[in-house]
């Protein structure tokens, strides 16, 4: 009786493990960023999470601020697209951010009729204060080949696009309220230390924020735990039950002791 059982449960089973590699399929040209890790599906990472209902879709003039300004706001950049198809298409767009669980696709395009069509992302300008801190930010995206988005739209670049979509997705309401990258060479050359984690954004309203901390920041310790790499500052954040953390950060040549409080305890899913 239990193979039976199992027979019955093959084509089910076939279907469930296809459908990660079909929806692979269904969009050719998309590409997702490398820190994805290959994952098409925002469900299949775990520092994001999974969106329910229809993507919003929006036109922008400024590409890069504008995800420095949705970055602050904790979405993230997780692929992008320079095929006509997802551009030019609404609907091709919209079905592309549901196959791969976006939030929102911001399209930067030549098309003025396109635009027309589309809510418009404000872009203000940056105030002075984040003038530092979107240079971080684009530097880091930049090392996540951010780069080759970015000079598509530029007038006469080799091999430029008409256009480009990006799809962003919402992270997990994080402990601190920052995400953290490498340390760039120079400025470890600088630092002088093996170990640390540059912040490069720091979402607006969080624990981070309120502490002071800001993008360009090298996060050095964690309740005296040096931290070399994510991993270490999972289990820092993870071991510690208080709802204030002390940090050691590096700034501009000059090392600080910052406490960080109001931290969430836990990570609930949105």
């Amino acid at each position: 009786m239990s193979h039976i059982r199992f027979k019955q449960l093959l084509p089910l089973l076939a279907i469930l493990v296809c459908l990660p590699a079909c929806a692979n399929q269904l969009s050719p040209r998309y590409q997702s960023m490398p820190y994805m890790e290959n994952a098409r599906h925002v469900a299949q990472n775990p520092a994001f999470l999974r969106h329910q209902g229809p993507p919003k879709v929006y036109a922008t003039t400024d590409l890069k601020i504008n995800l420095f300004r949705l970055a602050q706001q904790g979405y993230l950049l997780v692929g992008y697209s320079l095929a006509p198809a997802e551009c030019g298409n609404l609907d091709q767009a919209k079905q592309t951010a549901q196959e791969i669980g976006a939030a929102i696709v911001l399209i930067q395009t030549r098309d003025a009729k396109l635009r027309g069509v589309l809510d418009a992302y404000p872009s203000p300008p940056l105030a002075r204060t984040e003038a530092k801190q979107f240079e971080v930010f684009a530097q880091a995206l930049d090392g996540q080949s951010f780069a080759k988005i970015g000079g598509k739209l530029s007038p006469g670049a080799p091999g430029g696009a008409d256009c480009v979509a990006v799809f962003l997705a919402k992270l997990k309401t994080s402990k601190i309220g920052m995400l953290v990258d490498a340390v760039p060479s120079d400025t470890k050359a600088r630092l002088g230390k093996n170990y640390g984690r540059l912040v490069f954004v720091v979402i607006k309203g969080s624990p981070a924020e309120q502490a002071g901390i800001s993008a360009g920041d090298v996060l050095l310790e964690v309740n005296g735990q040096k931290i070399a790499n994510n991993r270490d500052l999972a289990e820092a954040l993870g071991s510690c039950k208080k709802r204030t953390f002390t940090f050691r950060i590096w700034r501009g040549g000059t090392t600080r002791t910052v406490l960080v409080e109001n931290v969430k305890l836990s990570a609930p899913h949105e």
